[in-house]
């Protein structure tokens, strides 16, 4: 599950954090949580989320034969992504 907190109060409640610590222990990033993460930090974007491995299981669902074969690979599987 993925859900994203804006900065409302009412998302850092006690009562959110708990039920995040109690149906997702260790595993929620958030304002409280017990995972530390910068606001607006460059290492989690939405392309971390979907694009690259969406990109990734395309590319590689079959063996590549050669560069040219990996980069037009890369190329059909960014369009048909679009």
């Amino acid at each position: 599950m993925i859900a994203t907190f804006t900065t409302v109060a009412s998302h850092y409640a006690r009562q959110v954090r708990n039920w995040l610590d109690e149906h997702y222990a260790h595993r929620w990033i958030g304002r409280g949580g017990p995972v530390f993460w910068p606001p607006r930090s460059p290492d989690l974007t939405p392309l971390d989320f979907y694009l690259w491995g969406t990109l990734k299981n395309k590319v590689y669902s079959t063996e590549v034969i050669s560069l040219e074969d990996l980069k037009q690979r890369i190329t059909n599987s960014v369009t048909e992504t679009q």
